[in-house]
């Protein structure tokens, strides 16, 4: 019984420290040379949108089980 607890809270846990942005707001960030804005609806569904000066524009759409990638150079 013991396991089964500690293992259900590492697991609530770590769904917590992966959880990608907040509900209903934009998140943006920089590290390593890449801007980063993601917004997630409280569904689950997302909208990631990535930058860098050496990349090409990326966004990533997530809705229920689908996945939407586009990528496109600056001109």
């Amino acid at each position: 019984m013991k396991k089964i607890v500690i293992m259900l809270l590492l697991f609530w846990v770590a769904t917590r420290v992966f959880a990608f942005g907040e509900f209903g707001q934009w998140s943006s960030g920089w590290g390593q040379w890449v801007s980063e804005y993601t917004v997630v609806k409280q569904s689950g569904d997302s909208l990631y949108i990535s930058r860098s000066e050496d990349q090409p524009v990326s966004m990533t759409l997530r809705e229920k089980n689908t996945v939407h990638t586009a990528s496109r150079a600056l001109i």
